[in-house]
């Protein structure tokens, strides 16, 4: 299993969303790994009313194909 980190989490270019009032946000980050030639093949982005995720999610992208992690 090739072990990951994604950071850098941006909205519209900040590292926060609070006060974005934009019905298209263009979301962004960075993977970092340690295995050789890892590269990003698909991207799956979810949003809750809180970090952990134990609300409701109320909006998830599915999984999309793509290497894109940028204005997504």
């Amino acid at each position: 299993m090739t072990h990951f980190t994604v950071y850098n989490l941006r909205v519209n270019y900040r590292k926060t969303s609070l006060g974005i009032d934009d019905y298209h946000p263009r979301l962004s980050w960075q993977i970092s790994s340690d295995t050789r030639g890892f590269a990003q093949s698909a991207y799956q982005v979810q949003v809750a009313y809180d970090a952990g995720f134990v609300s409701a999610i109320v909006w998830d992208s599915g999984k999309v194909e793509s290497d894109r992690n940028t204005h997504i």
